[in-house]
């Protein structure tokens, strides 16, 4: 027979701090400065824009604890972490212009190789 002894204390040490994080008193949201202090801080150049309580979009995706993501979205409207990346080029064009850019890129690298490798009067010229 297995002992249960391990399991119980880890789950009466999960419960002891799921009980201290709930004790704990919630912050109080930042109030928006008073417009005098506002019009001080905008006469130092800071913007206004700062002060807006604007609420920004959140991803929403499904993360691995069944949660919905709460990251900042992007344009496409997901995070970065869930927003998923290309899957390269499709079409020849597409090929066609990802392998011209990787040659442009060697050649770059070869001349700025050469130029380190070539002795200082060489490129210099005297």
């Amino acid at each position: 027979m297995t002992d249960s002894r391990p399991v119980r204390k880890k789950k009466a040490r999960l419960l002891r701090r799921e009980e201290r994080r709930r004790s704990q008193p919630k912050p109080t949201p930042m109030k928006p400065p008073t417009p005098e202090v506002q019009a001080i801080l905008t006469s130092w150049g800071w913007p206004p824009r700062i002060f807006a309580q604007k609420r920004q979009k959140t991803c929403g995706a499904k993360t691995r604890k069944g949660e919905p993501c709460k990251c900042l979205a992007l344009a496409n409207g997901r995070c970065k972490l869930h927003g998923g990346q290309s899957t390269g080029p499709k079409t020849e064009d597409g090929w066609s212009r990802t392998r011209a850019g990787y040659r442009a890129y060697v050649e770059r690298r070869k001349a700025q190789a050469v130029s380190i490798l070539t002795p200082r009067r060489a490129r210099t010229g005297l």
